[in-house]
């Protein structure tokens, strides 16, 4: 995590932990379902490892994604990832379950999915907005099929890009569903992240 210091890391997985649970209390009242997110695993990475991390376990396989854009005083591109067979399980779950009529099931599952990724992506980064209050922008959620290589990579960041790699797990019903959720830092926009978790630290060492 290019030893990063201890309280930053453990300041930013307390975000993410925070965001998640709001998400899934979010999706809880969506579905009239108990729904939890667990943090399974978390990191700090470039995105070239994270690239080789992901695509090296994924090979060519197909993946659901859900990709929001934020701006502010940092700014990046948040990836809320489930693989094809997880990505079905959730809409079985969350809308086809208790649908009789399959009719118009392809707007269905598109529907469903890019909502669960839009909820559980702006609880995260609203979560970071709120607690380290500063004020951040969002675009339109956009939703994406692809394999692994096709959804991670893009043009619009360097390789040495940090990278908040956050691995979740979905419960519904006792079934387990795996999410990816990732979030890609402009340059300088990570130093700026840690910049305002010094002045929050500031702030709460003085009260």
């Amino acid at each position: 995590m290019d030893n990063l210091g201890s309280p930053y890391i453990d300041i930013i997985q307390e975000l993410v932990n925070i965001g998640i649970g709001r998400g899934a209390n979010v999706l809880n009242v969506m579905v009239k379902n108990h729904v939890h997110i667990n943090l399974m695993h978390f990191e700090i990475l470039s995105l070239e490892d994270v690239l080789e991390k992901m695509i090296s376990s994924h090979n060519g396989n197909a993946a659901s994604a859900v990709s929001l854009r934020f701006e502010g005083i940092f700014s990046g591109n948040a990836k809320m990832i489930f693989p094809a067979e997880d990505a079905q399980r959730l809409v079985y779950h969350f809308a086809i379950e208790n649908t009789l009529d399959l009719e118009g099931y392809e707007e269905i599952r598109l529907t469903t999915l890019n909502e669960i990724g839009n909820v559980v992506i702006n609880s995260v980064i609203g979560t970071f907005a709120n607690l380290l209050n500063i004020p951040l922008k969002y675009s339109v959620p956009e939703y994406l099929e692809s394999n692994w290589r096709n959804i991670l990579e893009t043009d619009e960041f360097p390789k040495n890009t940090k990278v908040l790699f956050i691995q979740t797990r979905f419960g519904l019903e006792s079934k387990e569903i795996i999410g990816d959720f990732i979030i890609f830092f402009e340059v300088s926009s990570f130093d700026m992240l840690i910049s305002t978790i010094d002045k929050f630290l500031a702030k709460q060492n003085l009260c």
